[in-house]
């Protein structure tokens, strides 16, 4: 489920998931390396978590806010 949910993301959300979780590139990092301030990146990668819990919602799968914290 998390592989299809995660694809279905816009690639910008997807990307942000991706780097931070599964890459484990810290928020500074991916600021720099996307040219943004990292208030602006923490509030891409709220917001990408936020659709992504939506996206498994939709397929049955309910997540506490402890797994994508």
């Amino acid at each position: 489920h998390l592989d299809e949910a995660l694809r279905e993301l816009p690639k910008e959300d997807q990307e942000v998931l991706i780097q931070y979780y599964f890459l484990n590139r810290t928020q500074t990092e991916i600021a720099t390396s996307w040219n943004m301030s990292q208030q602006a990146l923490k509030k891409r990668l709220d917001k990408a978590v936020e659709l992504l819990r939506t996206q498994l919602k939709g397929k049955g799968v309910v997540l506490s806010s402890a797994v994508l914290a």
